[in-house]
């Protein structure tokens, strides 16, 4: 996934829940506002998402075994999906469907993948 996405959408979930935490709620969920909370699941599970490129790796992976640096890849973006979903537990938000799961297709080469 796009690195500055990524930052963009934890800078805005930060940012977001900063002003929730300020009130006398301090053991309440910390809410985020609609924006940080769409940037969230955008990154989570929007078409550029976290969701979408772990589909695609995982599909290179099993056509071609765990060849480098694709099976590298899939665990960082194993990584990535659950630091998001673990965002949206701490905030409340529901975690949407890995809807890409299963629907990405591997390149027929090794060198179309790349």
């Amino acid at each position: 996934m796009n690195r500055r996405l990524i930052v963009a959408c934890m800078t805005m979930i930060l940012c977001g829940a900063a002003g929730s935490l300020a009130g006398p709620r301090r053991n309440a969920v910390p809410i985020l506002d609609p924006g940080a909370r769409d940037a969230l699941l955008e990154a989570l599970a929007g078409p550029g998402g976290e969701y979408a490129a772990r589909a695609e790796y995982a599909a290179i992976v099993a056509e071609f075994g765990e060849v480098q640096p694709y099976a590298n890849i899939l665990e960082a973006e194993n990584r990535h999906v659950s630091a998001l979903e673990n965002q949206c537990l701490k905030f409340g938000v529901p975690i949407p469907a890995a809807v890409y799961w299963g629907q990405a297709i591997a390149p027929a080469t090794l060198l179309e993948a790349a």
